[in-house]
């Protein structure tokens, strides 16, 4: 990225809350332009900013079109923007990229002979009308493989490829089942259209027809949207790619957004069944060592080998065995909270309808019934919080009292509790409600946790679900090798999805949408099932957040104590349990020592599929995130 000479004010808009390089990306003159960065680094906020400064420099706001990958961050988008921009951020063209894609295709829908009513076909959609293509093709015995099928094609679609192109590329194919995808693809997409309908892979590849096929329409988009932003770029798949590619070529002013590569450096042993092998030598097809779940492990092929020059911090974890780890801070683990004696948290504590506090306690106190747990866990529920991270683990009570004081001074962060709650407190309720409806909370807490390299969609606690008075906590539950017992042709366990509440509105959207609802306990109701490849897993648990906005949490069933959390290697804290290898089988050990080390040189990591982990200096932990939904690092990496 070239420089830009510092702004510190334009037209009334304030870039003081920015580091250099936020500001140097919110002022970049134009042309293309990469923020590459970890997360909790602040890439929403540099490209916010930016959209800010372009209006503010003079860009109609109405020209600028910013794409995101989810509903909740497209709300979250706008509404950054409305605030820095008062009166014009509104008109910015800020959708995900298939709520784009729609929007063109029922403008234009008469040129690809589609009605602008058309229906949008989800997931379970998909899935009956594959099964009706197996019936009227007699391929019934295959019914059990709709799942797949319903993937294969997405997976085409994502590349660009359409019925007959999928069909004339499955005839020079050695693997008959390819040209039977192709048979299936071709009914589907026939009975697809026959019902007026697109699924989600027509949306994109529908608009990159629409622009390719209609010189007039290209130039016409190509003209009007003078910049471009796309968060989340290392998401992208080739139909994405393809459709930014097209949109921007006039102006070429393209903002790409996106998290670095979570990685580990040169010398990494990991295990495979030659031995133990550095991870810069392990190759495509290798079989590598995993967890399987329930304290098992097998051996699983190596899809794709990812390497990038990487300058910066690294996190090196000492464990109480002895095992240590270096990973990029960005790079997913698996952390448990325990009881810890003699330990103090400084921690941030998220209340959805009132913002952020500050606070300390314990590593360990009493519940209710008198059982020992981690004293987060006891403050959150105190708090009726949503979530809870650590900002520091202290071994003194003084140094955890000086720590909250200094972030709650510096980030003007409130150390006052939510609520009152029975205790005997001068402030009342009405004060304390007062305090954090006139303080802006989260703009602090984003500068901290930028600082601290926390990433908000990994605390480190959450509670459980509850729907009561202003409590209303919705959340899927993704535990991969949740599933008691292993298959009989594949080593692993498989992944449960799982939602249970009370809320009876949610319940009649969830019914349109999912058919295994069942009835719980206490007027409450459920999604469970199971899923034997774990990207379906998780396209299925974000399709169910998908309905009103929930939150999935992600977790391990790595050993035969309770399932470990996703974690980030920078979230990681001294007396948190993570799951190791001894002997062939997963057990747990204990962190005793976090540090951050200087690190030039190449980083690596492996696309394990179906287990989504491998075995990295004796320590479990998670592999790329970037081939999910048919995402291409390449389109970032390049």
């Amino acid at each position: 990225m070239s420089s830009a000479e510092p702004v510190e004010s334009v037209s009334g808009l304030s870039l003081e809350s920015l580091n250099p390089e936020q500001k140097a990306a919110a002022t970049y003159r134009g042309g293309p332009l990469l923020i590459l960065a970890g997360a909790g680094t602040g890439k929403t906020r540099a490209i916010t900013h930016r959209i800010a400064h372009l209006i503010a420099q003079g860009v109609p706001a109405g020209r600028i079109l910013a794409i995101t990958f989810t509903n909740k961050a497209t709300e979250e988008m706008r509404r950054r923007v409305s605030a820095l921009v008062p009166g014009e951020g509104h008109k910015v063209w800020i959708y995900t990229f298939h709520a784009f894609a729609s929007r063109l295709l029922r403008q234009h829908a008469k040129l690809l002979r589609l009605t602008p009513y058309f229906t949008v076909y989800d997931q379970e959609d998909q899935k009956k009308l594959v099964q009706e293509a197996l019936k009227e093709l007699l391929l019934e015995d295959q019914k059990n493989k709709a799942s797949l099928f319903v993937h294969l094609i997405s997976r085409a679609k994502d590349d660009l490829l359409d019925a007959e192109s999928y069909a004339i590329n499955s005839l020079t194919a050695a693997e008959p089942f390819r040209q039977t995808v192709a048979k299936v693809y071709q009914r589907y997409q026939a009975k697809l259209a026959q019902g007026g309908g697109l699924d989600f892979g027509d949306l994109l590849m529908r608009c990159v027809e629409l622009l390719r096929d209609h010189e007039d329409i290209r130039e016409y988009y190509q003209e009007y949207f003078m910049h471009v932003l796309v968060d989340e770029y290392q998401d992208t798949n080739h139909a994405q790619y393809v459709l930014t590619k097209t949109l921007a070529a006039k102006h070429r002013n393209l903002c790409v957004v996106g998290d670095e590569d979570q990685c580990l450096p040169s010398g990494t042993g990991v295990i495979t069944r030659q031995g133990q092998k550095n991870i810069e030598d392990i190759r495509e097809g290798e079989e590598v060592l995993a967890g399987s779940g329930w304290g098992k492990t097998c051996f699983m092929p190596v899809k794709k080998v990812m390497r990038k020059p990487h300058r910066g911090d690294l996190i090196r974890v000492h464990l109480r065995s002895g095992k240590k780890l270096l990973a990029t801070p960005n790079h997913i683990c698996f952390g448990r909270m325990e009881p810890s004696p003699d330990t103090h948290y400084v921690y941030l504590m998220r209340k959805n309808a009132k913002g952020y506090r500050i606070g300390t306690t314990s590593g360990v106190r009493a519940s209710k019934n008198g059982r020992l747990i981690n004293g987060l866990l006891v403050r959150t529920n105190q708090e009726v919080a949503d979530a809870v991270y650590i900002l520091r683990t202290c071994r003194d009570l003084g140094e955890a009292r000086y720590y909250e004081q200094y972030y709650s001074v510096r980030y003007g962060i409130p150390t006052m509790v939510f609520y009152v709650r029975g205790r005997r407190m001068a402030v009342g309720q009405k004060w304390i409600d007062r305090l954090y409806s006139e303080i802006n909370t989260g703009e602090g807490a984003e500068r901290l946790m930028e600082d601290l390299h926390i990433d908000s969609r990994f605390p480190h606690h959450r509670p459980g679900a509850s729907v009561r008075g202003e409590v209303n906590r919705k959340r899927v539950w993704f535990t991969v090798f949740g599933g008691p017992r292993a298959g009989e042709l594949r080593p692993w366990h498989e992944h449960r999805i799982h939602l249970n509440t009370s809320d009876q509105l949610l319940r009649e959207s969830a019914e349109k949408k999912f058919l295994l609802i069942r009835k719980g306990q206490k007027n409450t109701w459920r999604i469970e099932t199971s899923r034997k490849n774990y990207d379906d897993g998780m396209t299925l648990a974000k399709a169910i957040c998908s309905i009103d906005g929930l939150e999935i949490t992600g977790r391990a069933k790595l050993t035969f104590s309770d399932p470990f959390l996703f974690m980030p290697a920078s979230h990681l804290s001294i007396g948190m349990i993570v799951p190791v290898v001894e002997e062939g089988k997963i057990v747990e050990d204990e962190v005793e020592k976090i540090e951050r080390v200087s690190y030039e040189g190449f980083v690596y990591d492996l696309d394990v599929p179906h287990v989504r982990n491998f075995v990295a200096e004796g320590i479990v932990v998670h592999n790329s995130i970037y081939k999910f939904r048919g995402a291409d690092i390449r389109n970032i990496l390049e």
